[in-house]
């Protein structure tokens, strides 16, 4: 139920914003849902229906970033989180800052 979990990792962060937790898995669940609309896009034969879709999942990425930055300030040498912002600031055109976590990963 991701509409329920959603809600309970953004209690646990109005309760206690240092939970890295609930800030990483929070992020994991907005992005989950972001690439679950990108690949229906794929499928999508209609031009403006695609962007809006491929948009819309963007948008999704946009609000799960302050959560995966705060769980990387929270604890920066977390390897998952470092591949998930390489991974959000590619796909969300912020190239310079995907290439920072990629040299920081050693790739």
């Amino acid at each position: 139920k991701p509409d329920k979990a959603i809600l309970d990792y953004e209690k646990a962060i109005a309760l206690d914003s240092t939970n890295f937790d609930a800030n990483y898995n929070l992020c994991a669940l907005y992005y989950n849902n972001a690439v679950e609309t990108i690949k229906k896009a794929q499928d999508e034969t209609d031009n403006d229906k695609y962007n809006k879709m491929v948009t819309q999942a963007k948008s999704v990425m946009q609000q799960a970033l302050p959560f995966l930055e705060r769980a990387h300030r929270l604890n920066p040498t977390d390897k998952n989180t470092m591949i998930s912002l390489k991974e959000i600031y590619y796909r969300l055109g912020k190239l310079e800052k995907s290439k920072e976590m990629k040299k920081a990963l050693g790739m």
